[in-house]
């Protein structure tokens, strides 16, 4: 049975969630990490400096700035491995 959080969607026959925009995971648990947004995470953000994008819309937001460290350190570690699983599909 599903626990979907952040309003994601359970699929009743297979178990699985379907997450919103803006959230990925088993059980739609995590925000997109820093740099990314959108379904499954799959958008790059554009911001200027480096500023901090919404993890739904992808909008700039320059006040809403977290302090980054870890979030940018998972979204480079996402972008590492979605360029690992491009290689294995070549």
């Amino acid at each position: 049975m599903c626990q979907c959080q952040n309003n994601g969607t359970c699929d009743h026959i297979y178990g699985n969630c379907t997450c919103p925009a803006g959230f990925h995971g088993p059980c739609c648990e995590e925000a997109c990490p820093f740099g990314f947004y959108g379904l499954q995470c799959q958008e790059v953000c554009h911001c200027e400096k480096q500023c901090y994008c919404d993890h739904v819309t992808g909008s700039c937001n320059v006040t809403d700035a977290p302090v980054a460290k870890e979030l940018f350190m998972k979204g480079l570690l996402m972008l590492i491995a979605k360029k690992g699983g491009e290689k294995k599909q070549k």
